[in-house]
């Protein structure tokens, strides 16, 4: 394991060690405080980590779960980030995974102080969530106090809500999945020479970082 002032490296042996250490820290958080608030990320990656979650006996009706960001797209499309993690949280209610969709959402996530955990994922383009390096409204993105910002960038190309960076800040700890050397190369490198990539200024801001990694 590796520290920095603001940031944990723990690097894992293989990509299940580290798959089972993030389904850990996932029930590990609900057990400590069983009205936890987290923030889940979409795409293929963590969809490993959600089956190790969804197999635990570890259950609480008072915690609940919303995505960093998502495609707009119908639930059933399988492109759908929300789509995929409701056909793995079997045992959590429907209320339980608050929806970006929701026409309420932005003002249910304002009167959210802090949320408990967060599971980001990374692109090799510098991207996390769904704030891509060159999207139109990338300050918005990155400065707004907004929760959400409306997205019309990113691959696959199809239009995207995305909780803004600040949003995300709102997080006690925040995971970054970082399973690659590409990826951790990407993070060495912003580290030392901090550039204009969304990344950046995650890895910048966020005061309880842990990035986890293949050794």
């Amino acid at each position: 394991m590796t520290k920095t002032d603001k940031i944990i490296f723990k690097r894992f042996e293989s990509i299940e060690s580290l798959n089972q250490y993030a389904a850990n820290k996932l029930i590990e958080t609900i057990k400590i405080n069983l009205k936890a608030k987290i923030i889940l990320s979409g795409g293929n990656t963590p969809g490993p980590i959600y089956k190790k979650f969804n197999d635990n006996e570890v259950q609480s009706e008072d915690c609940s779960f919303v995505l960093s960001d998502e495609r707009r797209v119908c639930l059933s499309d399988k492109l759908s980030n929300e789509g995929m993690v409701r056909k793995y949280f079997k045992k959590y209610s429907d209320s339980q995974i608050l929806s970006l969709h929701d026409p309420k959402i932005q003002n249910y996530l304002r009167e959210t102080p802090s949320y408990d955990l967060a599971l980001l994922g990374l692109g090799l383009d510098g991207h996390f969530a769904s704030i891509f390096p060159k999207m139109s409204n990338l300050n918005e993105a990155l400065f707004s106090k907004d929760p959400l910002c409306f997205v019309s960038t990113g691959y696959p190309d199809i239009p995207r809500i995305t909780m803004s960076l600040q949003e995300i800040l709102k997080t006690k700890i925040i995971i970054l999945l970082a399973a690659n050397q590409e990826k951790l190369t990407l993070i060495e490198s912003a580290l030392s020479s901090p550039n204009q990539m969304p990344i950046s200024k995650l890895l910048e801001s966020a005061k309880n970082l842990l990035v986890l990694t293949i050794k």
